[in-house]
């Protein structure tokens, strides 16, 4: 039997760390990769309006049916930050991954300016639009997913059942947690070429090259 090696985060020890400097190992050929981009600027005050950072997503991995209420989420293990402005400056990885049906349901990171740890809780209509099925030796690209929270301050109010679902199950030390809403979604099959394309020379001489290749 196949053995995957990746980072499942149970609720009660979820850790934030800031973007690695280099992908994890490659332990299995038969391994695969997910990505996702995420964007919101929340206001962390009446004059202050933040862009997050997103240092993890949280990802379920969906066994029954259609079921998006997982009992223990998947943690990202990798993480790039370019100069591009909107949604693509971070990419968040799952590397290493597990065949399967995958959705994304939370990011965790920080406010660009206040430097304040966040906990972002995605909306439902983002996670069904993230649910990807991911093939061995593939990339699956959840898409870029522009958020707002709609408000001036906004906390968990208004927060759709997933929300609340995934905020009780994961958050924990977290500064401030946010519910956001969806403000516009790119996962094209257009775009997860031009992301696969983009991406692949920053995975150039690793043990990634590979994937990115038989994936163009």
């Amino acid at each position: 039997m196949k053995k995957y090696h990746l980072s499942i985060i149970v609720a009660t020890i979820l850790i934030i760390a800031n973007c690695s400097t280099a992908p994890p190992t490659r332990t299995n050929k038969e391994s695969s990769i997910i990505a996702i981009n995420i964007f919101l600027q929340a206001h962390t005050s009446l004059l202050t309006l933040d862009s997050f950072q997103p240092e993890k997503i949280y990802f379920i991995k969906i066994e029954d049916g259609n079921e998006l209420k997982a009992n223990k989420v998947i943690a990202s293990n990798y993480c790039t930050k370019s100069w591009n402005p909107g949604p693509a400056r971070y990419t968040v990885y799952l590397m290493g991954a597990e065949p399967g049906k995958y959705a994304a349901v939370a990011a965790s990171g920080v406010g660009h300016g206040s430097k304040n740890t966040m906990m972002v809780l995605f909306p439902e209509k983002v996670i069904n639009s993230s649910i990807v099925m991911l093939q061995p030796k593939s990339i699956a690209y959840m898409g870029h997913f522009y958020l707002t929270t709609g408000k001036l301050i906004n906390g968990m109010e208004g927060a759709d059942e997933l929300q609340k679902y995934y905020h009780t199950l994961i958050f924990r030390s977290f500064g401030r947690a946010i519910a956001p809403q969806e403000r516009e979604t790119y996962n094209s099959e257009e775009f997860r070429k031009e992301f696969i394309k983009s991406k692949a020379s920053e995975f150039k001489n690793t043990e990634w090259q590979e994937v990115f290749n038989q994936n163009k």
